[in-house]
C-alpha cells in the first residue's frame, strides 16, 4: 500500500486535472459559441439587416450568449469545487511533511504575485469570461432591434 503522502498527492493531481478538464471545457464551449456566432454576422452582414429574415440570426444569438454565461458560470463552479478539494489536500500534505513547508512557500509566492500585480489578481476571471458571453447577447439583441425597426 502507498503511503500517505503518495495517496494524497494522487488526490491532488486528480482534483487539478479536474478542474483543468473544466477550464478546456470552458473555452471549448466558448469558441463553439464564438465560431458561430460569427457565422451568423458574417450571414447578416451579407444579406442586410433590413430582412425579417435576419431575426432567424440574432435572436439566436441573444440565446446563445446566454447560455455562453451560464455555462461559464457553471464550468467556473466545477472548477471551484476542485480547486478548493486540492487546497485541502495541499494542506494534509504540508502538516504531513511540515519540513517541505508546502504552505509557507505557496503563501510567500501568493503575496509576491499581489504584490506584483496589486490590482489585477482582484479581478476574477470568470467574470470576464461571462461579461464575454454577456457581450454576445446583448450584440444579438442590438441586431434584433436594428431588423424590426
Amino acid at each position: 500500500m502507498a503511503d500517505k503522502s503518495d495517496l494524497l498527492l494522487h488526490f491532488w493531481l486528480e482534483q487539478r486535472n479536474q478542474a483543468r478538464q473544466a477550464e478546456t471545457q470552458r473555452a471549448t464551449m466558448t469558441n463553439i459559441i464564438l465560431l458561430v456566432v460569427a457565422a451568423a454576422l458574417g450571414f447578416a452582414a451579407s444579406h442586410g439587416v433590413d430582412q425579417r429574415s435576419m431575426l432567424l440570426v440574432s435572436i439566436p444569438m441573444v440565446g446563445m450568449g446566454i447560455f455562453g454565461a451560464v455555462i461559464s458560470m457553471k464550468y467556473y463552479e466545477r472548477y471551484s469545487l476542485h480547486i478548493n478539494y486540492a487546497q485541502r489536500l495541499r494542506l494534509q500534505l504540508d502538516q504531513l511533511e511540515p519540513t517541505l513547508r508546502i504552505m509557507d512557500e505557496w503563501s510567500a509566492a501568493r503575496r509576491e504575485h499581489y504584490a506584483r500585480y496589486p490590482w489585477l489578481h482582484r479581478m476574477r476571471l470568470h467574470h470576464l469570461w461571462v461579461l464575454f458571453h454577456a457581450g454576445i447577447a446583448t450584440s444579438g439583441l442590438v441586431l434584433t432591434i436594428l431588423i424590426l425597426q
